[in-house]
């Protein structure tokens, strides 16, 4: 699930927690979403996201060499 966050906050950063609830619903009907830990998943993945955009030149640099 956390795979589908990632592509939709890359889609369009700015979607909101109540839109991706909304289509998380709707693929995965059988499954109840606890909002509490859709918010601590999606804050996970801007993280992780932050600190990758932080370090592209270091990233840059260790692919050069």
């Amino acid at each position: 699930m956390k795979s589908d966050i990632l592509e939709y906050l890359t889609a369009v950063p700015t979607m909101g927690a109540q839109t991706i609830y909304r289509l998380l619903t709707k693929k995965y009907p059988d499954i109840y979403i606890h909002r509490k830990n859709l918010y601590n998943a999606i804050q996970e993945v801007r993280r992780c996201k932050r600190i990758e955009e932080k370090d592209d030149a270091e990233n840059m640099l260790q692919d050069l060499y």
